[in-house]
């Protein structure tokens, strides 16, 4: 795990002058950015699930656990669903709280999900028999972390540290204000932003997960 503030270390000299709080606010506000928009934080996860998992209570939902894999992060998105052989579009939508309107739902052939902590992705509905589940969850870090994945700074401090100037060089009347300085970082933060995507959407794609979705439409 690397230290946040080893990112502000990197930070500083373009913004003399300007709080480390401040940096460090605008730090953690960049790695959650890029996070999000880069899916760099994605990992797959596979789970059996037998009819004993599946709860009529909740619209026929399993919990798979989706926790121990990197510390200091929450979901934030499934990007990607197999249902044994079959690949399937998703959903996040809490359709326990839509159950008038979940037969609805249903007919759209899309699987659902939510995640009801950190530690668990609920998706629904299945069928009331054995499964294996195989799915690729984005995780972005926690509000408060204090360290992140090492392979964030390992890969990307570059690109975010760009980010993170950027934001603060466009804060207007301060002492570290550059507006040009800011354009040529955030121009650097966006092509890390689309490169990462890339490398995550290889990944994804070399797991064999079908952007077409046969499935669609399937109950």
């Amino acid at each position: 795990m690397t230290d946040i503030a080893d990112f502000v270390d990197d930070v500083l000299p373009a913004v003399q002058g300007c709080p480390r709080v401040l940096i460090t606010r605008e730090v953690r506000r960049t790695i959650t950015d890029f996070c999000r928009k880069s899916h760099v934080l994605k990992k797959d996860f596979e789970h059996q699930a037998v009819a004993a998992d599946v709860d009529p209570a909740l619209n026929y939902a399993v919990d798979v656990s989706i926790s121990g894999i990197i510390a200091n992060v929450k979901p934030y998105r499934l990007t990607g669903l197999r249902i044994d052989t079959d690949p399937w579009k998703t959903e996040q939508r809490d359709v326990l709280n839509e159950a008038a309107n979940f037969r609805q739902l249903v007919a759209t052939g899309i699987k659902y999900y939510r995640f009801p902590d950190d530690a668990t992705v609920r998706i629904h509905p299945l069928e009331q028999r054995d499964n294996d589940l195989y799915l690729s969850v984005v995780f972005v870090p926690e509000d408060n972390a204090t360290e992140i994945a090492d392979e964030l700074y390992d890969d990307w401090i570059d690109e975010i540290a760009a980010g993170a100037k950027s934001r603060l060089q466009r804060m207007p009347d301060k002492a570290w204000t550059n507006l040009d300085a800011a354009l040529i970082n955030m121009n650097l933060y966006r092509r890390g932003i689309a490169e990462a995507s890339r490398k995550a959407l290889s990944g994804f794609l070399n797991k064999s997960f079908d952007d077409r979705c046969p499935n669609a439409g399937r109950i």
